[in-house]
């Protein structure tokens, strides 16, 4: 999903005195899907609020779970099974574990029987928003973050490996590669999952 629009990248990049028509349209329509995934991959969670089946492996002792697609809206079925056959394996009782939707965790009140890779399934509902519209109206500040670093690259797009450029009247150096701006990543700090 992605976490901005093109219109909005215009205008940040506009506002920088970048003039833009509608030959970089393609160009700004692959970074917003490019950094959407980046963005998504530094939160370490889903960004799409959907319908989700997934497996945990449950350690001995384990008792807790961070879903990645927080918040949740609904668990619709949580299930542990050594030979994971999910299919005849009854539902955990809900009175035997605790959900935190809005952090997407879950803690069950003794360590589930089942031990081993994948031995957990939960069925959920979650995400950050169903769309785009709703994402950026959710999280603006993360969608600005996007902006902020799509525009940042466009502008450097001549200079991409660059160190330092020469001009008639001087030079400007860079002290590395194009990177994620560290203001980028103070923003989608707090919104990073945390195991």
């Amino acid at each position: 999903m992605d976490l901005t629009t093109s219109a909005r990248v215009k205008e940040m990049l506009d506002s920088g005195g970048i003039s833009v028509g509608s030959a970089i349209d393609t160009l700004i329509t692959q970074m917003i899907s490019t950094y959407s995934q980046n963005v998504e991959r530094f939160l370490g969670r889903h960004v799409e609020s959907t319908s989700r089946t997934e497996q945990y492996d449950i350690e001995v002792g384990q008792r807790f779970f961070h879903l990645p697609g927080s918040p949740i809206s609904s668990i619709t079925s949580v299930k542990a099974a050594d030979d994971r056959d999910f299919a005849s394996a009854d539902a955990i009782d809900t009175d035997n574990y605790y959900a935190d939707l809005a952090r997407g965790s879950i803690e069950f009140d003794t360590s589930p029987s089942a031990v081993g890779p994948g031995t957990l399934q939960i069925i959920y509902e979650g995400g950050m928003a169903a769309n785009t519209a709703a994402f950026i109206a959710a999280y603006p500040d993360v969608a600005q973050a996007c902006d902020m670093q799509i525009a940042y690259v466009i502008s450097r797009k001549d200079q991409l490996g660059a160190q330092s450029i020469g001009m008639q009247s001087g030079s400007i150096g860079w002290s590395g590669p194009v990177d994620m701006l560290p203001e980028v990543k103070r923003i989608l700090e707090p919104y990073r999952r945390l195991l």
